[in-house]
């Protein structure tokens, strides 16, 4: 279970999972850890875009998590545009993405790993970061260890 505890989330939500499943029930948070140029791949440190103006956008199932993580970061983005889970970007998307950067005055956009890898192959006429994140386990690691003990004794 990620996103358990946040802003929002219904009390009740670690007594669900239980009502349905026997299953080990792990806990973990995503953490920020880098972020990455989507045109050349590599690794870009923060101090280099700190400043800016930005524009995110997501095709993600729980984008306000995304704005979440950013927020985290200290980077409140003029905007954040939203798209459906799995969305397959099209230039048209990214024409809409660049017009609403002009709008707001933003110079780079952020994104996604998962949205990232849905643009690489278009052609993107502002710079996009995309947002690297990390799963560490928060909970359940004796369950699991269990588990995994019965899988592979």
């Amino acid at each position: 279970m990620t996103g358990v505890g946040d802003p929002g989330e219904p009390t009740d939500a670690l007594s669900r999972p239980r009502d349905i499943t026997r299953a080990p029930i792990l806990h973990a948070v995503y953490t920020p850890t880098v972020f990455t140029d989507v045109k050349t791949g590599a690794p870009v440190a923060e101090e280099k875009f700190r400043g800016q103006e930005f524009v995110a956008f997501s095709g993600i199932a729980n984008p306000p998590a995304f704005g979440r993580t950013l927020e985290c970061l200290g980077i409140v983005p003029k905007r954040h545009l939203i798209y459906p889970d799995h969305h397959p970007y099209s230039a048209a998307d990214i024409a809409t993405i660049a017009a609403c950067m002009k709008e707001v005055g933003a110079t780079v956009a952020l994104t996604t790993e998962k949205d990232a890898v849905r643009i690489e192959k278009l052609p993107v006429p502002f710079p996009v970061l995309a947002v690297g994140v990390s799963l560490t386990l928060t909970g359940g690691q004796p369950e699991l260890k269990r588990f995994l003990d019965t899988l592979f004794p």
